[in-house]
């Protein structure tokens, strides 16, 4: 289970916040979508995991540079092809990323086989728009085996069988040869999805050995998957309360 860093009182403030501002209930038959309401970045930076919640030998990382809310402009910039992802994120209307990146510290001793860990949640402008862009991320993951970017080239794609996690949750695994000084070397990366209504979650774990990573990325997918449940529930147990209100990183100016 991950734990607040708050306090689940301070969560669920931030979630009484939410009905304060008169956001009406969701109606229909099936259950409601909890993220068909407004989301401020105080809300939506509860999302991500923090590092109480790291898992098995990134447990003692730090948060690093790159973290942060982030525009459509600056969300691409991190694509492994910015330019077909800035007209995707058009296209499917994501509104804003939140991203916490996890490192070893400076000074600190490395893991064996640990390098980084990634937590971002997209908020788009509707569900529909947050599934379509899933599908068109696993897809162009897929696509792009055999090519290069920045000394990185992707040799292998996996889909990860994922589920029982939000509306709907998949996965992938990726091999990739990452060139340094005069020298190359095997790098692997996990992920693991899942959406939930117009949120989008991507949880990311970077290693230098070949490991099975995905049933702690799923454990952690679940934790998350349940946080944003008590945050946007409908009937927040408590009334609101500011002063306790978390406050991340302030949004980003558009980029130049």
């Amino acid at each position: 289970m991950i734990r607040f860093p708050w306090g689940k009182r301070a969560i669920l403030a931030a979630g009484a916040l939410l009905l304060a501002a008169g956001v009406a209930s969701c109606g229909g038959g099936g259950k409601a979508d909890v993220t068909d309401r407004p989301i401020d970045d105080t809300v939506l930076g509860t999302m991500a995991v923090y590092e109480v919640d790291l898992p098995g030998d990134f447990a003692g990382f730090v948060k690093i540079e790159g973290s942060g809310f982030k525009n459509n402009e600056q969300s691409a910039q991190e694509n492994f092809d910015p330019v077909d992802e800035l007209q995707d994120l058009e296209r499917f209307a994501q509104e804003r990323e939140y991203v916490r990146r996890y490192g070893p510290e400076a000074d600190g001793s490395t893991s064996a086989g640990a390098i980084n860990f990634v937590s971002a949640v997209r908020l788009f402008k509707d569900a529909s728009g947050a599934a379509a862009y899933l599908e068109d991320e696993l897809a162009d993951t897929e696509g792009s085996v055999g090519k290069e970017a920045a000394g990185v080239t992707i040799d292998a794609v996996k889909r990860l069988k994922v589920g029982g996690i939000g509306d709907k949750a998949a996965g992938v695994k990726i091999t990739m040869t990452v060139a340094g000084e005069g020298s190359e070397r095997p790098e692997y990366e996990t992920r693991v999805f899942f959406r939930r209504g117009r949120l989008l979650v991507d949880l990311a774990a970077i290693r230098r050995d070949d490991i099975d990573f995905k049933s702690e990325l799923e454990t952690l997918a679940r934790s998350l998957d349940e946080r944003i449940e008590i945050v946007l529930k409908e009937e927040p147990a408590v009334s609101p309360a500011p002063a306790a209100s978390p406050t991340p990183e302030a949004s980003p100016t558009p980029a130049q």
